[in-house]
């Protein structure tokens, strides 16, 4: 990894570890889409004027992040704008641990995905942690509170 990429990759770990709204499982998850896709992010580029498409996403701290995307349809567009929901943690991930959950993820259906996470867990009586595996289904990403507005222009 160079300079730039190991910046993106630090800030994005960041923004996961600063979500004081997820719970344990969605961060150990979170932070392991990021360290699987290292290398992509936060590496879109800069709005054209004359080409494609830019996307805006405004935070409720008033932040407005712009990225270009060089296509015009709506599935590379819908692509790069949780690309970069996901990159900014401003995405939240959503794990299910029910039955009906399972079931569709061993089935195939709706796209569900069984995972596999270790994660913390307390024990009362002897007073110490302990990392336990525990499976979840993976359903899909929801914008968090965190995103006020987004916008896509498209350039000509």
């Amino acid at each position: 990894m160079n300079n730039i990429e190991k910046r993106r990759y630090g800030k994005a770990i960041d923004a996961v570890y600063n979500r004081t709204d997820l719970n344990n499982a969605q961060k150990e998850f979170y932070l392991q889409e990021i360290d699987r896709l290292k290398f992509d992010v936060m590496n879109h580029p800069k709005p054209d004027a004359n080409y494609g498409s830019t996307i805006s996403v405004s935070t409720t701290d008033g932040k407005v992040i712009r990225v270009g995307e060089g296509d015009t349809n709506h599935s590379s567009i819908d692509n790069r704008l949780w690309s970069v929901v996901i990159d900014w943690g401003l995405a939240t991930p959503q794990l299910r641990n029910d039955e009906t959950a399972f079931h569709y993820a061993k089935s195939g259906e709706y796209g569900y995905k069984v995972i596999e996470l270790e994660l913390d867990e307390y024990d009362i009586e002897s007073r110490m942690y302990f990392r336990v595996k525990k499976e979840f289904v993976f359903t899909g990403w929801e914008m968090s509170d965190k995103v006020k507005s987004y916008r896509v222009k498209i350039n000509k």
